[in-house]
């Protein structure tokens, strides 16, 4: 058994586990009353808490891990930084106890990923197929999330450049060359390349043939490859997020980053950024559930 008494959350009870990896899981309550002699008053407190349960061989690296996991699926389902103040963890041999010291702060607020078009409540949002993908993307999507939050924080200008770094840090593909389809076999092609060649050499001078024939070469590997997208198009793409449906286009994206990061501030349009910064939020959110396997999202594209 173990728990988490969070701070920075929304109160939330959930009477069904959620499992991870070794362990069960659920949001619960912590009551205690406090009292006060002088005044004959009582204090009813109910703290948030993570119940866990784990199964025999557990180990404490594994109860933290999957602690941080919870954690930082709370702070993006309610766009808040969530931390513990208090983790008890009992083992086998020993109960571990790690206190936190940052002062507790309990917002009132209400998290949720209707921005991306999912209308699950924090209970659903547990259940759902996540563990897999979350577990081998935690430290990509560790520093996401963080960088999620703090877009909230923030000034405009600050929030676009957060939330562009969001997509730069989840994208972690490796672009391939796509070659051309060839119409002659090999042999032909080199015979039709060496026509080519031999034309080519009739527009220059005959002290530059050998200079020339080198650099064909290069030519000729490059001219297999067909033209390649953009690597944030590719990306976006890869990830069934498709640029031609956006408000914005994906160069006026690149010029505000640009204008912003060089501190041309005079070249950004207000309305622009406004615009910019709801969609690299819906953005940056749909590839976080993206690193945790969660497809059920849609983009929205409309932006007043």
């Amino acid at each position: 058994m173990g728990g988490l008494l969070c701070s920075g959350t929304v109160a939330y009870y959930s009477p069904d586990y959620s499992k991870l990896g070794k362990c069960l899981f659920r949001p619960e309550f912590n009551v205690y009353s406090k009292d006060n002699k002088k005044d004959r008053s009582a204090i009813i407190v109910k703290e948030p808490k993570i119940q866990f349960k784990y199964q025999n061989g557990i180990t404490e690296g594994d109860a933290v891990f999957y602690g941080d996991i919870v954690l930082m699926l709370a702070s993006f389902y309610h766009h808040l930084k969530i931390d513990y103040t208090l983790r008890r963890i009992h083992l086998l041999e020993n109960t571990i106890t790690i206190k936190n010291i940052e002062q507790k702060n309990y917002y009132d607020i209400n998290g949720n990923l209707w921005g991306f078009q999912i209308p699950w409540d924090f209970n659903k949002f547990l259940q759902a197929s996540w563990q897999k993908e979350t577990v081998k993307n935690f430290p990509v999507l560790s520093k996401a999330v963080t960088l999620f939050n703090q877009s909230h924080l923030v000034d405009s200008s600050s929030a676009f450049l957060i939330r562009y770094n969001i997509i730069e840090i989840c994208d972690k593909q490796k672009n391939k060359n796509e070659k051309f389809t060839l119409a002659l076999n090999e042999k032909q092609s080199k015979e039709k390349q060496q026509e080519a060649l031999l034309k080519l050499l009739e527009t220059i001078k005959q002290d530059e043939h050998e200079e020339f024939k080198k650099r064909w070469q290069n030519v000729q590997t490059l001219l297999q490859n067909k033209p390649m997208k953009s690597k944030l198009v590719s990306f976006f793409e890869s990830q069934n997020i498709y640029p031609q449906t956006f408000p914005i286009k994906i160069k006026e994206l690149k010029e505000l980053r640009d204008n912003i990061t060089h501190g041309s501030i005079d070249k950004v349009n207000t309305e622009l950024l406004r615009k910019a910064n709801i969609l690299l939020y819906r953005i940056s959110g749909i590839l976080i559930l993206n690193l945790m396997g969660i497809k059920e999202w849609k983009l929205n594209t409309k932006i007043n």
